[in-house]
């Protein structure tokens, strides 16, 4: 009966390694999130490096704005960001704030820009834009970009660009 304490000492001694050790391998992960968070932004969006892309997204990677399907795997991807890159070619993106949690990143950003291109088939405005969203990211075990749900407030967007909301004719 007198070994009990010391058993149970020694369960908890272990039991607080593991979850160091887990809490280490989350911090690890974490950071090798973040980097990864970091090279997309600033090489993807900020550089337009298409290589960034192709290296740092899986080969079945999807992307979703504000609930829609816009993209699947890294050729559909380069397409899509073309379109932004195409339209606002100043356009430069900063992260404000970014948490992870497992393999998950969630991040508010800013974009900035100014519509000199032509956007999807919507001529040029030339105004500036500065829009604010959230992206959710999920990686893969390789610590590649599996999935991006990205959400913006789209009609902020093009009221920026000059637009107006006609209301309904109800008569």
């Amino acid at each position: 009966m007198k070994s009990w304490p010391l058993i149970i000492l020694i369960f908890l001694i272990a039991a607080q390694g593991c979850k160091s050790e887990n809490q280490q391998a989350n911090r690890e992960d974490q950071t090798q999130f973040a980097q990864q968070v970091s090279i997309w932004i600033d090489s993807c969006w900020n550089q337009r490096s298409f290589k960034a892309l192709q290296d740092l997204s899986s080969a079945k990677s999807t992307r979703y704005m504000n609930g829609v399907k816009v993209a699947e795997g890294p050729a559909e991807m380069e397409a899509h960001l073309q379109l932004f890159f195409t339209a606002f070619p100043d356009l430069v993106i900063t992260a404000d704030n970014a948490q992870y949690k497992g393999n998950l990143a969630f991040l508010q950003w800013n974009a900035k820009g100014t519509n000199t291109g032509v956007f999807g088939e919507v001529s040029p405005t030339g105004k500036r834009v500065n829009i604010n969203g959230l992206s959710h990211l999920r990686f893969s075990e390789e610590g590649k970009i599996i999935e991006e749900i990205v959400y913006y407030n789209e009609l902020e967007l093009l009221q920026q660009l000059g637009y107006t909301l006609i209301p309904p004719n109800l008569e």
